[in-house]
């Protein structure tokens, strides 16, 4: 395109925060483009244009962000002061908006953020600004200050800040636009109190099946979480004859698993399963016969762990604090001869999911 090369200078002098050099760049750019225009080329520069809009927002918002309380003790100068802030936050308000005209909504979504962060940080000058002066005069003049403020500053500005924070939450909850910009602004609802979580009891057990995959001989990083076991097969649910023989099988969900081939050796195995939020307990109660490796989450399980515990028949992992909240794996390596092939497991998990309003 035709303006590649400065619309490439600009980014550069935006990542570097070199802001004078952008505000030239971007004169330079719109410049061009009306040069083009009385050519009478249309260079369809909508989606640039909105990211330009931004910028230039961003040529002054560091600045307005360092804004804080004035040392005073003046009264008047401090009203003064928060006049000034207000001016130079209704100057950003109208360029951040103007991003809006050009239809791009993920040039759209960092405005509607930054919207609600100029109304935040006045938000917070202002209530910085009550507890610095009301304590200083009389009852009378204290409550008034005190109401003044909320009425005509206070109260307007937090809505205008809840507003552009739930417009940005909108694209993220209703138009599927998932950035770190929408996130931003439905964390700050969060803060805010306006979307509401709540706890939900989670109690879950998954148990050995058809599902786990199992290989021979694999790479070394088999038991790593991010280890890639798509091309490893899925387990066999063996005979009746061998599930009586396990006794976690017994009544159970619980599936006796082992290669296809259902011969003895050495297999390595795994599973993906979920946790909630908060993990409050969790387990693992293994059967298999001769030598087995537990690892969880590419962490191993030592056999020495005070939080094992064994009989006869099986052996249970008490292993909170290894699950994490979301997707776990765990990895078997097992080794069983003629006599017992197998495996049989069950995981238990208990604790609270997370449930984020609208």
């Amino acid at each position: 395109m035709i303006l590649d090369e400065i619309e490439k200078q600009i980014d550069e002098s935006y990542t570097k925060h070199n802001y004078s050099k952008l505000s030239r760049l971007i004169d330079k750019y719109f410049s061009q483009n009306n040069f083009y225009k009385k050519q009478g080329i249309n260079l369809m520069l909508d989606l640039e244009f909105a990211k330009l809009e931004f910028y230039k927002g961003e040529l002054l918002f560091e600045d307005y962000m360092k804004r804080n309380i004035l040392p005073t003790n003046n009264l008047d100068t401090f009203i003064s002061y928060i006049k000034s802030i207000v001016k130079e936050r209704n100057q950003l308000t109208d360029i951040y908006s103007g991003v809006d005209q050009y239809g791009d909504i993920e040039w759209w979504s960092r405005a509607l953020y930054r919207l609600g962060q100029l109304n935040e940080h006045l938000f917070e000058i202002l209530q910085n600004g009550i507890g610095q002066f009301a304590p200083n005069l009389d009852e009378i003049k204290s409550k008034a200050f005190t109401k003044a403020m909320q009425k005509n500053y206070i109260q307007p500005i937090y809505k205008e800040m809840i507003r552009y924070f739930q417009a940005g939450n909108t694209l993220y909850a209703h138009h599927g636009l998932r950035n770190k910009w929408t996130s931003d602004s439905r964390k700050k609802l969060i803060e805010f109190d306006i979307i509401k979580i709540t706890y939900v009891k989670i109690d879950t057990t998954y148990f050995s099946n058809k599902e786990w995959v199992n290989k021979e001989n694999p790479k070394p990083d088999w038991f790593e979480t991010n280890f890639n076991d798509l091309l490893w097969n899925n387990s066999s649910e063996i005979s009746s004859d061998t599930i009586n023989t396990f006794k976690l099988a017994d009544n159970s969900q619980c599936k006796v698993i082992w290669n296809a081939r259902d011969s003895a050796g050495i297999y390595y195995f795994r599973n993906k399963f979920s946790c909630p939020d908060s993990v409050q307990q969790g387990s693992l109660l293994l059967e298999v016969q001769k030598v087995f490796t537990v690892y969880l989450n590419g962490l191993k399980i030592e056999k020495s762990n005070e939080s094992i515990q064994k009989n006869e028949y099986f052996t249970k992992y008490y292993l909170t604090e290894y699950f994490s909240p979301g997707n776990n794996v765990i990895a078997i390596k097992v080794y069983a001869n003629d006599q017992k092939i197998g495996l049989c497991a069950k995981i238990h998990v208990s604790g609270f999911k997370k449930v984020v309003g609208e």
